[in-house]
């Protein structure tokens, strides 16, 4: 016997939901690719300097190289990501603020 879900429509979203979501992608798609990326790089120059400290052939000049630089751009990636992920907190907050002042007004919303 299927039952019937005792919710009329679709839930409501809670205050400052859309801004969690946001904070949230800005983490997984602006931040972590880069550190994962300037992590590995980092791991790869470490290997490249074994190498070369234990007299073996390969060079770690150009890897070394390449994971600097890669690693500056990452750390200004993130820098930024950071700092939207701080507004969009803020944001969030202040939306959180308000609902919560609308909510506890006696006699009605009419300002809200």
């Amino acid at each position: 016997m299927k039952r019937k879900s005792p919710l009329k429509g679709k839930p409501l979203r809670y205050v400052g939901q859309s801004l969690d979501e946001r904070i949230d992608k800005l983490i997984d798609e602006d931040a972590l690719p880069y550190m994962l990326t300037s992590f590995f790089m980092l791991l790869v120059a470490a290997l490249e300097w074994l190498h070369y400290l234990g007299n073996i052939a390969p060079s770690p000049r150009i890897i070394t190289l390449i994971a600097v630089i890669f690693t500056i751009y990452s750390g200004y990636k993130v820098h930024i990501t950071r700092k939207k992920i701080k507004s969009t907190k803020l944001g969030r907050d202040g939306e959180r603020a308000v609902h919560d002042q609308c909510r506890d007004t006696p006699g009605g919303h009419s300002h809200c």
